[in-house]
Protein backbone atom coordinates (compact mmCIF):
# COMPACT_ATOMS: atom_id res chain seq x y z
CA UNK A 1 0.00 0.00 0.00
CA UNK A 2 2.89 2.19 0.20
CA UNK A 3 2.94 2.93 -3.24
CA UNK A 4 -0.24 3.59 -3.57
CA UNK A 5 -2.60 6.96 -3.42
CA UNK A 6 -4.71 7.67 -0.25
CA UNK A 7 -8.02 6.47 -0.60
CA UNK A 8 -6.77 3.17 -2.57
CA UNK A 9 -9.56 0.43 -1.20
CA UNK A 10 -9.31 -3.37 -0.34
CA UNK A 11 -12.73 -5.25 -0.79
CA UNK A 12 -13.42 -8.79 0.97
CA UNK A 13 -15.92 -11.66 0.93
CA UNK A 14 -16.18 -14.49 2.57
CA UNK A 15 -19.17 -16.55 1.71
CA UNK A 16 -19.79 -20.01 3.20
CA UNK A 17 -23.75 -21.04 2.22
CA UNK A 18 -23.44 -23.97 4.99
CA UNK A 19 -23.04 -21.76 7.81
CA UNK A 20 -25.27 -18.79 6.18
CA UNK A 21 -22.11 -16.75 5.81
CA UNK A 22 -22.02 -14.04 3.42
CA UNK A 23 -20.04 -11.16 4.72
CA UNK A 24 -18.28 -7.91 2.18
CA UNK A 25 -15.24 -6.22 4.29
CA UNK A 26 -13.57 -2.83 3.04
CA UNK A 27 -10.12 -1.63 4.34
CA UNK A 28 -9.03 2.16 2.99
CA UNK A 29 -6.42 4.30 4.43
CA UNK A 30 -6.96 8.30 4.07
CA UNK A 31 -6.76 11.48 6.39
CA UNK A 32 -10.09 12.42 8.19
CA UNK A 33 -11.38 16.07 7.96
CA UNK A 34 -8.52 17.04 10.38
CA UNK A 35 -5.77 15.95 8.28
CA UNK A 36 -4.71 12.75 10.83
CA UNK A 37 -4.14 9.70 8.82
CA UNK A 38 -6.58 6.96 9.70
CA UNK A 39 -7.71 3.26 8.49
CA UNK A 40 -11.00 3.05 7.77
CA UNK A 41 -12.89 0.06 7.71
CA UNK A 42 -16.53 -0.50 6.78
CA UNK A 43 -18.32 -4.42 6.68
CA UNK A 44 -21.72 -5.79 6.57
CA UNK A 45 -23.68 -8.48 4.81
CA UNK A 46 -23.93 -9.16 1.26
CA UNK A 47 -27.51 -7.50 0.04
CA UNK A 48 -28.18 -5.79 3.01
CA UNK A 49 -28.74 -1.94 3.00
CA UNK A 50 -27.27 -1.59 6.80
CA UNK A 51 -23.65 -1.59 7.52
CA UNK A 52 -20.90 -0.71 9.85
CA UNK A 53 -17.79 1.64 9.78
CA UNK A 54 -14.81 1.87 12.45
CA UNK A 55 -12.23 4.83 12.20
CA UNK A 56 -8.58 4.12 13.41
CA UNK A 57 -6.20 7.19 13.70
CA UNK A 58 -2.71 6.88 13.22
CA UNK A 59 0.26 8.80 14.15
CA UNK A 60 1.36 9.01 10.19
CA UNK A 61 0.79 7.67 6.98
CA UNK A 62 3.05 4.85 7.24
CA UNK A 63 1.68 3.62 10.16
CA UNK A 64 -1.66 3.61 9.02
CA UNK A 65 -0.74 1.27 6.29
CA UNK A 66 0.71 -1.20 8.81
CA UNK A 67 -2.49 -1.11 10.71
CA UNK A 68 -4.49 -2.02 7.55
CA UNK A 69 -1.69 -4.42 5.95
CA UNK A 70 -2.45 -6.45 9.22
CA UNK A 71 -5.67 -6.14 9.37
CA UNK A 72 -6.33 -7.40 5.79
CA UNK A 73 -3.66 -10.30 6.78
CA UNK A 74 -6.11 -10.88 9.57
CA UNK A 75 -9.29 -11.23 7.18
CA UNK A 76 -7.43 -13.22 4.71
CA UNK A 77 -6.88 -16.05 7.57
CA UNK A 78 -10.41 -15.96 8.57
CA UNK A 79 -11.01 -16.72 5.08
CA UNK A 80 -12.22 -13.47 3.37
CA UNK A 81 -10.93 -13.46 -0.82
CA UNK A 82 -10.18 -9.96 -2.38
CA UNK A 83 -12.84 -9.36 -5.05
CA UNK A 84 -12.97 -6.31 -7.53
CA UNK A 85 -16.57 -6.04 -6.65
CA UNK A 86 -17.55 -3.19 -4.35
CA UNK A 87 -20.18 -2.57 -2.18
CA UNK A 88 -22.23 0.79 -2.06
CA UNK A 89 -21.86 2.61 1.40
CA UNK A 90 -24.87 4.63 1.03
Amino acid sequence: MATEAPGCVWHGERIDALKNCFRWYRVWVQPDLFGVWAVWTAWGRIGSKTYRLRLQPAATRDEAEQKARALIRRKTQRGYQSTARRPSLR
